[in-house]
C-alpha cells in the first residue's frame, strides 16, 4: 500500500473518530451533571419530619434506659429482701 492510498483511509478514520469523541464527551458531561445534582440533594438539610423521628427515637432510647435502670434497682432490692421475706409478707396480708 502506497502513501497516497493511505491518506484517504486516515482522513475517513478521522471523520469517523470525531463523532465518537463528541458522543463520549457529551456522555461524560451528562454523568458529571448527574453526580453533581445527586451530591447537592444529599447535602440538603433534613426535613422537619426527619428531625421529629430522630427526636422520637432519642426519647424512646432514654425511656428504655430509665426502665432498665429501674428494673435493675428493683431486682437488687428483691435480692436484699430475700424470697422468704416476700413470702412472709404475702402470707401476712392474706
Amino acid at each position: 500500500m502506497e502513501s497516497h492510498d493511505l491518506a484517504p483511509v486516515l482522513i475517513m478514520g478521522f471523520f469517523i473518530l470525531i463523532p465518537i469523541v463528541k458522543i463520549l464527551l457529551n456522555h461524560q458531561h451528562k454523568m458529571t451533571e448527574l453526580t453533581y445534582r445527586l451530591n447537592q440533594q444529599n447535602m440538603q438539610p433534613p426535613l422537619p419530619e426527619q428531625n421529629q423521628v430522630s427526636q422520637d427515637v432519642h426519647d424512646l432510647k432514654q425511656l428504655v434506659q430509665q426502665q432498665a435502670i429501674a428494673i435493675d434497682n428493683l431486682s437488687t432490692k428483691l435480692d436484699r429482701i430475700g424470697p422468704s421475706d416476700v413470702q412472709d409478707r404475702f402470707s401476712e396480708s392474706a
